[in-house]
């Protein structure tokens, strides 16, 4: 029997797979990725177990149950490791012997009622073509009985928090408080204060997939303010938030000022360099220019690239970089590691540093000092709509004779400043971004964006202004 299933054409997105639960993603969406993939690990003989975990959302249990009952109409060999963090899953994927298939049931930093999937083959993330390809697969031979399947519950968590220790020395002092934001990080941070010294404070530490406290994104200022007080009030050193499945790290300092993704860069890229002069370390397009600038004076590749998990792994393993970082906190670790993102071992590295080097943290929030503030904007728009608004905001520079990059985005960089204007991958979203040094380039920056917005609104058929 041929079956030919279609998904919901917007929730492939360019890196995996997103969509909300109950309207362009479902059970049975669920059920036939497990069938084609399984068909596309068929068509490339692995042989192979497949891996599968998932995060807190309420979903993610009969997203779950539907994908397994797929899995179980094959004769295969399925590790099951539960609820965990998706660096927990992709490192399973990379430190357990013959995985040749690795899903992450996870909607990451989306509102609760989105879900979606993160998805290895032969150990890469899929992405792009690929992952459409996937998509667009023929089911062979779909029979709805059980297989003999044989599911092994796996405890990777400890193996996990082991090679932590071994490879992290964080011995140290530092008083920190841990949010999790009620995501998929709770309960193996519960384990792993356990074998750290000190005073840990975790807040918002049980798992809740409806997110009570607040949206689960520590890129966005508003979602650290409950982490902010809490250090401020009770004097500790640091706090240390993930987003809903622990790939996304934020860090604000004891007077409660933000490390944002930027920062992170420096302190992790001048801790590496000390070990490893001329690394080449990759960043997204939205890094701060002031930051870029200082670690060009080191001796460091540094490549910008595109925005996206799976883009930047699989740009890691092709120019051979031993780090890289996006500007929401995705921090990627190839040092003796194996070159994810994983917010849980970037918040270790980062206390091993703090405690080592203190004069470094203070030192990455000295160079943006002078950045003024250029607000953040985003505009709703599907995907039709992203790709008409970026087409014509392309066609006006050019008519202005504006020299860009398009690398990921349109990005303009000038001697005042810089900015970004980008579709989203993960949400129906087009997002400007920016970064000024004098109060006249800040103000041109509003300006550019104001003219850019309705040139873009209007050919895109957006109700301009619908920003926020």
């Amino acid at each position: 029997m041929h079956q030919h299933y279609k998904f919901a054409s917007e929730i492939i997105r360019a890196y995996d797979i997103r969509g909300v639960f109950g309207e362009n993603l479902n059970e049975e969406d669920a059920l036939f990725l497990a069938l084609k993939l399984l068909q596309a690990r068929s068509k490339m003989e692995l042989k192979g177990k497949v891996c599968i975990g998932y995060d807190g959302r309420t979903s993610s249990p009969a997203l779950y149950k539907a994908f397994l009952k797929g899995l179980m109409t094959e004769d295969i060999k399925i590790t099951d490791l539960g609820l965990v963090p998706t660096p927990v899953l992709y490192f399973a994927a990379n430190y357990l012997p013959d995985i040749d298939v690795a899903v992450m049931i996870t909607g990451s930093h989306n509102p609760a009622n989105h879900n979606g999937f993160k998805v290895m083959l032969n150990g890469k993330a899929l992405f792009g073509q690929d992952l459409k390809d996937l998509a667009n697969l023929e089911v062979v031979n779909y029979q709805s009985h059980r297989a003999q399947a044989e599911v092994i519950r796996f405890d990777i968590e400890t193996a996990y928090l082991t090679v932590l220790q071994e490879l992290i020395s964080i011995n140290n002092n530092l008083r920190i408080v841990w949010d999790p934001g009620n995501g998929a990080a709770c309960n193996i941070l519960k384990q792993l204060i356990t074998y750290l010294p000190s005073n840990h404070l975790i807040i918002n530490g049980e798992v809740d997939g409806r997110f009570p406290a607040h949206h689960p994104d520590p890129s966005r200022t508003e979602n650290l303010q409950q982490l902010i007080r809490k250090v401020k009030e009770e004097g500790y050193d640091f706090g240390i938030a993930f987003d809903g499945d622990a790939d996304r790290l934020g860090i604000v300092d004891k007077r409660g000022q933000i490390l944002f993704g930027s920062h992170l860069l420096y302190i992790f890229a001048f801790d590496l360099l000390k070990r490893n002069p001329g690394a080449t370390i990759l960043t997204d397009m939205k890094m701060s220019a002031l930051i870029m600038n200082t670690l060009k004076k080191l001796n460091c590749n540094l490549i910008q690239y595109k925005t996206g998990h799976a883009l930047i792994k699989a740009k890691m393993k092709e120019v051979n970089s031993m780090l890289a970082a996006e500007m929401s906190g995705h921090i990627f670790f190839a040092e003796s590691y194996y070159g994810f993102d994983d917010a849980i071992f970037g918040a270790c590295k980062f206390l091993e540093i703090a405690y080592h080097d203190p004069a470094l943290i203070e030192r990455s929030l000295q160079i943006t000092k002078s950045a003024l503030s250029v607000p953040e904007r985003k505009i709703n728009a599907n995907e039709l709509q992203k790709e008409k608004f970026i087409n014509a905001v392309r066609s006006f520079l050019r008519q202005t004779n504006y020299q860009f990059s398009e690398i990921d985005g349109i990005r303009v960089d000038r001697e005042g400043g810089w900015w970004l204007i980008r579709a989203s991958n993960t949400e129906n979203l087009i997002l400007f971004t920016g970064e000024a040094y004098t109060e006249g380039a800040a103000s041109e920056i509003n300006k550019i964006f104001d003219k850019l917005l309705s040139v873009g609104s209007s050919v895109a058929g957006i109700n301009y202004p619908n920003s926020f």
